[in-house]
C-alpha cells in the first residue's frame, strides 16, 4: 500500500505513514471495497460501448497485417510490399516510356 498524502510505500500493519505520519484508513483501502465500487457500472453503458465497438471493428478493413500469428501477418505484409512497389515501379516505368518517345519522335 502507499500513502494517499506522500506516496510512500508502507508495509500492511503500519497504522501510519513513516514518512509523513497521516494516519491509514484501511478499510477504505480494502481490495472488497475497490471491487464493489468497479460493479456499479452501468451495464446499459457497458452494452453501447460494446455495440459500437463492434460496429468500427467491423468498419474496419480486413485484413492479415492485424493478424496475431506470424505467418499470415509476414505474407500479408510481404503482399503489400509488392503491390505497392508494383505501383511505384509501373509508373516510373510509363513515365520513362514516355519521356523515351517524346525524345525519339523530338528528332
Amino acid at each position: 500500500m502507499y500513502c494517499g498524502k506522500c506516496g510512500a510505500e508502507a508495509a500492511n500493519s503500519q497504522q501510519f505513514c513513516s514518512e509523513c505520519g497521516s494516519a491509514f484508513d484501511w478499510q477504505a483501502n480494502s481490495p472488497g471495497l475497490a471491487s464493489a465500487a468497479a460493479t456499479k457500472i452501468d451495464s446499459s453503458k457497458i452494452a453501447e460501448l460494446n455495440a459500437r465497438l463492434s460496429g468500427i471493428e467491423s468498419s474496419l478493413p480486413q485484413t492479415n497485417i492485424l493478424s496475431v500469428k506470424f505467418w499470415p501477418r509476414a505474407f500479408a505484409v510481404f503482399g503489400h510490399n509488392m503491390a505497392i512497389s508494383g505501383l511505384i515501379y509501373g509508373v516510373l516505368f510509363a513515365l520513362a516510356l514516355a519521356i523515351g518517345l517524346i525524345t525519339s519522335f523530338a528528332k
